[in-house]
């Protein structure tokens, strides 16, 4: 057996390696000798030239050349290889190399070890590229890498106002933050509420993947605006927020009428003002005047919550509070000239009319309507509207409201006269 030293010039080294025989492979794509000498023998050299006319390319799995690509904080692993080509583009196979990772957002991290591939871990949202490093002369440069934030794992609402008015409108921006605390719009698909005492509607409507909408209140309260990604199962709520009644919109008189007075009877009236979403405003006044036919004392101040009215003649009118042309409201005010208790149907001579027998050619019988107080004193004859209960037996001769009225009979039966005073307030019945 031959002890053979074997030897390299400019390729990887091979000193101290003693065997006649020598299997040796290249890591790198370089021109070189290989030389053996045996002490007792002649040196012999292997001139080993390896095509330096080569490129490399870094790509896929597939082999596929990576150009820009759009990835997010979630694709965590993702793998790139390198492949070596001769000029011709004919395929040489994978080849290790010095990796790196050039970004100035630090968008993650790769090993940069010697290697026919690596993997990128994602921490931040930017953008960078991956370099593969043969020699100094041999390089290759992804495409821009674009990471964006990964799916959110928490949802945060900006901050908003502590006050806002029913017929006002609030913005509401939410934002979500992923795994590595990054900015993402990966939100899902949102869904808004309210809790507590307050209401409304949101805009766009619900179960949107809008990251900003408006809140409309409705109810006048206090309460949070609550955001759910019914995608990922996240929420989040806004501080707490107090919805005060808007500008006022319309009013009511209460009680809200119509009323009936007798003279020198004192009606008190107040006035409720209301928001456009019908939310009570507290501090309510109004313009008072009387209307129609209405004479008696008043309040002194006309611009109060509170009115109040003293009828010192008999008369019908209105009572109407109002703050400007378009915010007004009326009710109705009948003033009787006494106080009427009972309303009695009588004949001519006063005398009441009770159970009576009849034949239709009594057509003309004239029935009176008279009035008495709570002590039974007669005030007289009243105004009434007329009526027949029970069978067809006839009609009246006038329909409109009066103090007599004119029976005709016409058919057989039996019925009984009713005389209604005031709409309803007062009847009177016979036999």
């Amino acid at each position: 057996n031959i002890v053979v030293n074997w030897y390299s010039i400019n390729l990887q080294p091979l000193i101290g390696i003693k065997d006649s025989v020598l299997e040796w492979s290249s890591q790198k794509l370089k021109a070189g000798e290989i030389i053996a000498t045996a002490s007792a023998y002649r040196e012999d050299t292997l001139k080993v030239l390896i095509r330096t006319d080569v490129k490399i390319i870094v790509g896929d799995k597939e082999g596929a050349e990576i150009q820009n690509l759009f990835l997010t904080t979630d694709d965590d692993g993702f793998t790139f290889y390198v492949y070596g080509y001769t000029l011709t583009d004919s395929f040489i196979g994978p080849l290790k190399v010095k990796w790196n990772l050039m970004t100035q957002e630090n968008i993650g991290v790769i090993d940069t070890g010697w290697a026919e591939s690596t993997k990128i871990e994602f921490s931040h949202t930017g953008k960078g590229k991956v370099i593969a490093i043969y020699d100094e002369n041999i390089t290759d440069t992804t495409g821009l890498i674009g990471v964006s934030g990964g799916r959110a794992v928490k949802l945060s609402i900006e901050k908003v106002r502590d006050t806002i008015r029913a017929d006002d409108s609030l913005k509401l921006v939410v934002k979500g933050y992923d795994r590595d605390n990054n900015y993402t719009s990966q939100l899902g698909q949102l869904s808004w509420s309210t809790i507590g005492e307050i209401n409304g509607d949101f805009w766009p409507n619900n179960k949107v993947f809008a990251d900003t909408v408006f809140y409309f209140p409705q109810r006048v309260g206090k309460g949070q605006l609550v955001v759910k990604s019914l995608d990922f199962d996240l929420q989040d709520t806004t501080n707490p927020i107090v919805v005060v009644p808007g500008k006022l919109f319309y009013l009511e008189i209460q009680p809200e009428g119509p009323e009936t007075l007798y003279l020198e009877e004192k009606l008190s009236l107040w006035v409720l003002n209301y928001d456009r979403k019908s939310n009570l405003i507290d501090t309510g006044k109004a313009y008072w005047r009387l209307a129609g036919n209405l004479v008696g004392e008043t309040s002194n101040d006309i611009y109060s919550k509170y009115f109040w009215f003293k009828a010192t003649q008999a008369g019908e009118g209105y009572i109407i509070a109002y703050f400007d042309s378009d915010l007004v409201d009326t009710i109705s005010i009948v003033v009787l000239p006494f106080y009427v208790d009972r309303i009695e149907i009588v004949w001519e001579n006063n005398k009441l009319v009770s159970d009576t027998s009849l034949t239709t050619d009594e057509d003309s019988l004239i029935f009176f309507a008279i009035a008495y107080n709570q002590e039974g004193e007669y005030l007289g004859r009243v105004n009434v509207a007329w009526q027949l209960e029970g069978e067809h037996i006839g009609s009246f001769a006038y329909l409109e409201t009066r103090e007599d009225n004119l029976l005709e009979l016409t058919t057989p039966g039996v019925a009984r006269i009713k005389a209604i005073y005031q709409s309803s307030l007062i009847e009177g019945e016979s036999g």
